[in-house]
């Protein structure tokens, strides 16, 4: 499942390359970019017209981007920027929006 999100995520210019990276990099990179991939989608989300009760649209939308601490999401590719700084590869995956 993780490497399906994270394939769509892959910038078609990298190929095979970013492919590669993603099969070799670490869980919690993959993780990351799962939730880095899900936050920008709910991030986006509006309340439908065809909710009856856009609050409780947007409140479930509330509920996950929270869930994902999506207002974390920069402050942790920070830290696995940092921690991975030797590891070119990695960083070019963790700029991948």
């Amino acid at each position: 499942m993780i490497l399906v999100v994270l394939a769509a995520l892959a910038d078609p210019a990298l190929g095979d390359e970013a492919n590669r990276a993603l099969a070799k990099a670490p869980r919690e990179i993959g993780v990351f970019l799962e939730r880095k991939a899900e936050c920008v989608c709910w991030g986006g989300e509006l309340p439908y017209d065809e909710y009856p009760d856009k609050k409780d649209r947007l409140g479930q939308i509330d509920r996950v981007v929270q869930a994902l601490r999506c207002d974390r999401v920069a402050a942790d590719e920070k830290a696995l920027r940092r921690n991975y700084a030797r590891r070119p590869g990695l960083a070019r995956l963790l700029a991948l929006d």
